[in-house]
């Protein structure tokens, strides 16, 4: 089902691709939490390359023409990380305006709004909480054949629980 799911995806991308700037577009990748105390809610004792990475997920949607200095999208970033008895989920609306530097390659920058929802357990004490936060994020990328792209981004997004949930993330994605 999931392959069938993909290459639908992937057929429809490379039917829209045509457009000179796609109007939405899906990626999913890893995401880290960038600050130690943030890994280490969620985090075994030692460094793992297998399970010391959340998920991300990102849908967003764009403007035809040039806004400021770049096309305008609205994002929508999800990004969790669990571990530990733990989960740390953080939900991002933005703003973020990518700019081209070539045929292929493009940074972006936007302001935003995040929801952190953590439990958090320590010592045996399980806690929650969520928080509104404004935030940020910053992105590079490099635009692949057949509307497919490949992007690494930084989120500020704030701390809850005393812990902060800024977050790098990666990303391969879809824009049609």
């Amino acid at each position: 089902m999931l392959r069938t799911l993909v290459l639908v995806v992937l057929a429809t991308g490379a039917w829209a691709a045509n457009s000179a700037n796609p109007s939405l577009a899906f990626s999913a990748g890893v995401c880290y939490r960038y600050d130690r105390d943030g890994r280490a809610v969620t985090q075994e004792d030692e460094f793992s390359w297998t399970e010391d990475y959340g998920t991300h997920i990102v849908l967003g949607a764009s403007a035809p023409e040039k806004a400021f200095v770049g096309y305008p999208w609205l994002d929508i970033d999800w990004s969790r990380s669990t571990g530990n008895d733990s989960r740390i989920d953080t939900i991002g609306v933005l703003y973020i305006e990518r700019i081209a530097l070539g045929a292929g390659p493009y940074i972006g920058l936007g302001p935003g709004s995040f929801y952190n929802n953590a439990r958090i357990r320590r010592n045996g004490i399980t806690e929650r909480e969520n928080k509104w936060r404004i935030g940020g994020r910053a992105v590079a990328g490099w635009n692949l054949p057949a509307g497919l792209y490949l992007e690494g981004g930084y989120s500020l997004s704030g701390k809850v629980l005393g812990v902060k949930t800024d977050s790098v993330d990666l990303s391969l994605g879809i824009r049609f």
